[in-house]
């Protein structure tokens, strides 16, 4: 599509054409979540013209705590648009109906395919044809974050935000957002399938566009108590995937990763067998110290008290 054509199909768009399409009087949230649905059918449709249409449904006093369809909301969002939709009711931590994702991440998702999209545009010499989405969803999902979004939500397929950002695309703009999400998610929760965080970074093919190489991201995860031993339902772990790919050096430093955490381990469990050991014989032999100590006092007063009484006996004998 080129850009005049997006250009004529944003000056159709305008909000006095689409106010004369919308029926009359106040829209009650059903209505709402019916255009939602409808929005990803007309590929035509730019996401300026589909954010013009719901900023005109909300300004109706439409209740927006109702809304099911958050996978179709999520690509078109920007600040403000954010703002109004909280404004009437929405949740922070809404879930689409069908896919379970939570808000936060939809959005994420819909980032990371954007950014996606531009760079794979600009590499074709093709326009772009939403300019600015990808940084719009970014400063939503930090808005999200901040708000206190509730990264432990899954969806249907066990996936929290955490999952979608093992694949991102990590650069200098998105890697304040990534590095938040790891730090308030478990690392270690798996998905329906049993795929980790670690295991997605591990199974995902490094791309000249991350300012991060491989190693340095799988860091991120690691330093953050991602469990490098855990196995997916095939029983694979992170340093499997990665030599599944055939990337032969994340998987050996990976394997590293595995025998340090096994040793760390180890010792954890013998510092902890020790310590149980030395919690039951410490008292004991502190007891048996203390009982000697004691004993040996009573028995040396015991033998000073029978010396003066048999000399006392023998000082009587003598005077008798």
């Amino acid at each position: 599509m080129s850009r005049s054509l997006i250009q004529r199909i944003d000056q159709l768009a305008s909000p006095a054409r689409i106010e004369e399409a919308l029926p009359q009087g106040r829209i009650d949230s059903k209505y709402l979540d019916r255009v939602l649905a409808k929005m990803d059918r007309p590929k035509w449709m730019t996401d300026q013209w589909k954010r013009n249409v719901l900023r005109l449904l909300l300004a109706r006093e439409v209740d927006a705590g109702r809304i099911e369809h958050i996978d179709a909301l999520a690509p078109i969002l920007d600040r403000d648009l954010l703002q109004k939709c909280l404004a009437r009711g929405m949740s922070i931590d809404a879930q689409d109906a069908k896919s379970g994702s939570s808000l936060i991440h939809s959005v994420i998702k819909e980032m990371d395919l954007a950014y996606k999209d531009e760079l794979n545009r600009i590499e074709a010499g093709a326009p772009i044809m939403d300019e600015g989405r990808a940084e719009n969803l970014l400063e939503v999902a930090l808005i999200l974050l901040d708000k206190g979004a509730d990264l432990s939500l899954s969806n249907k397929a066990g996936a929290i935000p955490l999952h979608r950002i093992a694949s991102a695309i990590i650069d200098d703009h998105t890697l304040p957002l990534i590095q938040e999400v790891i730090q308030q998610s478990d690392v270690n929760t798996q998905t329906v399938e049993g795929y980790t965080a670690l295991m997605i970074a591990a199974g995902t093919e490094e791309t000249e566009h991350n300012t991060l190489n491989r190693t340095e991201i799988f860091d991120l995860l690691l330093n953050a108590g991602a469990n490098p031993m855990l196995r997916n339902e095939e029983g694979m772990t992170a340093a499997d995937l990665a030599e599944e790919i055939g990337d032969d050096r994340a998987a050996r430093y990976l394997r590293q990763k595995e025998r340090e955490f096994r040793e760390q381990a180890q010792g954890v469990i013998v510092a902890r067998t020790r310590n149980r050991q030395s919690a039951q014989v410490f008292p004991t032999a502190i007891a048996k110290r203390i009982t000697n100590f004691l004993g040996g006092r009573r028995t040396r007063k015991n033998k000073k008290n029978l010396k003066r009484a048999k000399s006392r006996k023998s000082r009587k004998s003598r005077k008798g």
